[in-house]
């Protein structure tokens, strides 16, 4: 995530505005669709990788032991039926988000 992605996201959570994040999964039951939804709280980064930057009881057994240079933290994480893929354009490339994701 760049620098100035960081910087306005961090401004609108500042600000009191929600922020969404969406997530797409590549399975059967969602072909490429808007899975799940949560409310981003805070984006932390560091040039070198990093543990997660909470206590080891606030992010699944999955992730324990890793290390990133980019942590999301998240609130109100849920399954997510009101928004699609297909509603969603990639602006640097003018095409639908579904397709392309499906594309590569």
């Amino acid at each position: 995530m760049s620098e100035q992605k960081v910087k306005k996201c961090t401004e609108r959570i500042n600000s009191g505005e929600i922020v969404k994040v969406y997530f797409i999964l590549n399975d059967e039951q969602t072909a490429n669709g808007i899975a799940f939804s949560a409310v981003l709280k805070e984006i932390i980064t560091s040039k070198a990788k990093i543990p997660a930057p909470c206590e080891p009881d606030e992010y699944p057994y999955e992730f324990l032991g890793e290390e990133a240079t980019t942590w999301l933290k998240l609130e109100q994480l849920q399954p997510e039926t009101n928004e699609h893929a297909d509603d969603y354009i990639v602006i640097s490339k003018g095409n639908i988000l579904k397709d392309s994701i499906s594309s590569g």
